[in-house]
């Protein structure tokens, strides 16, 4: 597939081009995926949790850029992870009667100190080395593998191998106390 632009401030309907039926089933297994490994007190659904993320892509202020399928998926899994970030910060503002700007970079995770300290090594780590970040984000949280984290990243298998190995050991080295 040859890589496509879409304005989709204008155009929400042209993500559907590369969504069909098995894409589609893909996306809610994902779901399900991020909706299992989140805490408990979600109101979300796994539909629910797709269509939101199409919402945000579609109403987002910078065009996306799609190279296919396998980006459409990455896309929307980090989007959909981002959601439920979204939402758990909200509520937890909400409990204490505080007011938080919304971060969408953030991870997903109880406040406890060791998701404290795997947050902002994460963070670290996106900072110096994005595209390490962001295959960490896709291999764990999206639950891509090596292949469609390739395709997604325009990148060879190989290549995707050697920097999950890479981000693996700089986590490490980023978490030791």
């Amino acid at each position: 597939m040859t890589p496509t632009t879409l304005d989709c401030r204008s155009d929400a309907n042209g993500i559907g081009l590369l969504l069909d039926q098995p894409t589609y089933e893909v996306l809610l297994r994902r779901a399900v995926a991020i909706l299992r490994r989140e805490s408990c007190g979600y109101l979300f659904d796994p539909p629910d949790l797709v269509h939101d993320a199409f919402l945000r892509i579609a109403r987002s202020a910078v065009p996306v850029r799609l190279r296919g399928t396998a980006h459409l998926m990455a896309l929307v899994t980090i989007v959909m992870r981002r959601v439920m970030v979204d939402h758990s910060r909200s509520t937890k503002s909400a409990k204490h009667g505080i007011s938080v700007p919304l971060d969408t970079e953030g991870l997903a995770a109880p406040e406890t100190a060791d998701t404290i300290v795997v947050r902002d090594a994460l963070a670290r780590l996106a900072d110096c080395e994005h595209r390490l970040f962001r295959i960490v984000e896709m291999r764990f949280f999206g639950g891509f593998d090596i292949d469609e984290i390739a395709s997604a990243l325009d990148v060879s298998s190989r290549t995707v191998k050697r920097d999950w190995s890479a981000a693996r050991e700089r986590l490490q080295g980023l978490l030791r106390p």
